[in-house]
């Protein structure tokens, strides 16, 4: 079993306007990442701020001065903790009143509400009335909105933490809730297409793109199934070994009846023809390296399952800033 506790975060601005990045789990990972170091006991600031340090410099690209910081290596996360920061909007400018929705997913030893009440809450709110410095533009978002909502995934449902910026103190989600009937069949309907819904960084895609064009591309090959399923196992195994605190069999993680489906799907899926895709790079100061669709024809129904599960696990590198994540149609 994977631990995770996933939550959707609504922030509302309450000033005329709020700016924030295109790409906002960019920001919003330096923001708190920042605020929960300086507010933890000495040993564990330390290991945040260690973290803290993979961003690169705060440096200045384009005519218009418009400041990015130069990402983490994909394999060195700026938090000490295994956690997934995905933007539900992409807008870069606010009213007043209008939210900004996002999801914070926590895996393995840190997918505890204790964990989020404590510190990233604290840093929320912080963050809502505190301007920072680093992102204070004229009208920057940041010291100028309010946490209104914050909902906990329990299976297909989101169920309340806060609401109206109340919080239910009795609530206490269990790191297993999230995938309680994600398996159950919902309708005989027939997916073909994958859409990524954010960037993605697979290694066999960037080796085969890379000498093509950096703009925009439209080819027959990408990540085939097979490869996708791979890449779950992989994510499976690393996460499972988090929430166990050990090295994991996949079998200790997905039970031996749960295999057995995925190796058959695993066979339906080296049938399956290579995909027909239509992928764009992604711009230079976001995370992840292209962004786009693939046509499959019909997927097998035993495969769903698996890639509704890894839609939310996500694949591939920038994890920690949303990448890798994607939906069906």
């Amino acid at each position: 079993m994977i631990d995770l506790v996933r939550y959707l975060c609504v922030w509302r601005v309450n000033r005329s306007q709020g700016c924030i990045s295109a790409y906002p789990a960019v920001q919003i990972s330096r923001v708190l990442g920042t605020i929960i170091s300086e507010h933890l006991g000495t040993k564990e600031a330390r290991q945040w701020r260690k973290a803290l340090k993979r961003w690169k410099n705060f440096c200045t690209r384009d005519q218009k001065k418009v400041k990015y910081y130069d990402l983490p290596s994909a394999s060195n996360a700026p938090w000490p903790v295994e956690v997934s920061i995905v933007a539900h909007t992409s807008k870069k400018i606010y009213g007043v009143g209008e939210p900004l929705i996002w999801e914070l997913k926590l895996f393995g030893e840190c997918a505890r509400h204790s964990f989020f009440l404590e510190s990233i809450l604290p840093a929320m709110e912080k963050a809502g009335y505190t301007s920072i410095s680093e992102f204070n533009r004229g009208n920057s978002l940041w010291g100028h909105f309010d946490i209104t909502d914050v909902y906990c995934a329990h299976g297909h449902t989101w169920e309340p933490v806060v609401q109206n910026g109340q919080l239910d103190t009795t609530y206490e989600p269990s790191p297993s809730q999230w995938i309680e009937g994600l398996s159950e069949k919902k309708g005989n309907h027939i997916y073909n297409r994958l859409i990524w819904a954010t960037p993605f960084d697979l290694d066999n895609v960037s080796k085969a793109y890379q000498k093509q064009s950096q703009n925009t591309i439209s080819l027959k090959l990408g990540p085939n199934m097979e490869y996708l399923l791979n890449a779950f196992v992989n994510r499976c195994m690393k996460l499972g070994a988090m929430s166990k605190g050990r090295a994991a069999d996949l079998i200790d993680i997905l039970s031996q009846e749960v295999v057995g489906v995925l190796d058959e799907a695993m066979s339906q899926s080296i049938q399956l023809p290579c995909p027909n895709s239509a992928l764009n790079a992604a711009p230079a100061h976001m995370p992840g390296s292209w962004t786009g669709y693939q046509v499959f024809g019909p997927i097998p129904s035993i495969i769903i399952p698996f890639l509704k599960i890894a839609s939310i696990l996500h694949l591939g590198n920038y994890t920690h800033f949303g990448c890798g994540t994607f939906y069906l149609e």
